[in-house]
């Protein structure tokens, strides 16, 4: 299945995460499942900015109904 992103794109969030030592792979460079995780990273970071906070327990929270990402290059610590 492949997603079409729409060019005018509307930029939502945005973070600057440190990319860690351990991030990398036996290749040196970041670990394809990482990316994910900078995602998450940012998603909790940007519910938080607006004041969304999910409930431990029987609440309700985002859920994220599909994630992808495409690799444009390597990306190295």
């Amino acid at each position: 299945m492949r997603f079409v992103v729409p060019e005018k794109k509307k930029l939502v969030y945005e973070m600057t995460i440190p990319i860690r030592w351990g991030d990398m792979d036996a290749m040196s460079h970041i670990n394809n499942t990482l990316y994910f995780r900078y995602m998450e990273t940012a998603r909790i970071d940007w519910c938080q900015s607006i004041g969304i906070v999910p409930e431990a327990e029987g609440g309700q929270g985002i859920v994220i109904v599909n994630a992808y990402c495409t690799f444009r290059q390597q990306l190295r610590y």
